[in-house]
Parts: C-alpha cells; structure tokens; sequence
C-alpha cells in the first residue's frame, strides 16, 4: 500500500463506516496512465472465485481448465 501511495497509484479516498474506520483508497489517473486505461470500465473482469473448505481461494475459471484438459486427455 504505502509504495502504491508513494507512487500516486491510489490515494486516500476516506473512512469506511466499520469497525475501527478503516481507511478507503481509489486509483489515480496516474494509475490509468501506467498500465494504458482511459477509465476504469476498460480494466479487465476479475477472474470468479470462491473460498475452498479450508478458506482458500479458488479460482472457478483455473478449475474448468484444468477439468476441460482432463476431458481432453481422455
């Protein structure tokens, strides 16, 4: 976080009304410039995951890849 704000990459975007007020942070248009956006909208999907019985994160889209290479190998 604290390269991320040393580099303008987000800034401080206020308290979130939780417990203990965490801080909220948003891209900058610096952000957008580095990695070639005009606006937020043109950043990809994040990828669909869910937690595994060990709380684990799991990607859906990685598990029917590897599922459709088994069919395939078969």
């Amino acid at each position: 976080m604290y390269k991320l704000l040393e580099y303008g990459l987000i800034e401080e975007a206020g308290k979130s009304d939780l417990p203990g007020k965490p801080m909220s942070y948003k891209t900058t248009n610096e952000f957008l410039k580095m990695f070639g956006y005009k606006t937020l909208k043109e950043l990809p999907e994040l990828p669909r995951y869910k937690l595994d019985s060990n709380k684990q994160v799991v990607i859906d889209e990685l598990i029917e890849e590897k599922q459709e290479n088994l069919n395939e190998e078969q």
